[in-house]
């Protein structure tokens, strides 16, 4: 889903700066379209940091679609705080991305899913 919980803006903040040194990198959130403001916010961002060729944002996306993405993709980043399970961080698992997960005492995918660091990594925002 596309909404601020989901901390998509703090995911480009970090590919912008890890895009300064790769130039093969590319990041694409895809999501259902929640909250238009939100995504408008995210734009707005891809633009500032001149990531318009290599962030892209896709909503509603059907199911086949998302799965050649996944498959293609070598990581996949979770930056939700709190996720009861974090079904996008298992099917990322399952096309052979690595997770890239919050680390905190609430977090499904952190506990549940990439077993406290053991089949992923963990990020920490501030």
């Amino acid at each position: 889903m596309i909404y601020p919980g989901k901390y998509h803006g703090t995911a480009i903040d970090a590919f912008a700066m890890v895009k300064r040194r790769t130039n093969n990198l590319k990041l694409v959130i895809i999501g259902s379209l929640v909250d238009k403001n939100y995504y408008t916010y995210l734009l707005r961002k891809i633009k500032i940091y001149n990531l318009k060729n290599d962030a892209f944002i896709l909503t509603n996306v059907r199911e086949e679609r998302k799965w050649i993405i996944l498959s293609q993709a070598k990581m996949m980043v979770h930056a939700k705080r709190f996720e009861p399970f974090g079904i996008a961080v298992a099917e990322g698992l399952v096309a052979g991305a690595i997770p890239v997960v919050y680390k905190g005492p609430a977090s499904g995918p952190w506990i549940d899913v990439v077993d406290k660091g053991r089949y992923g990594t963990r990020v920490y925002f501030c």
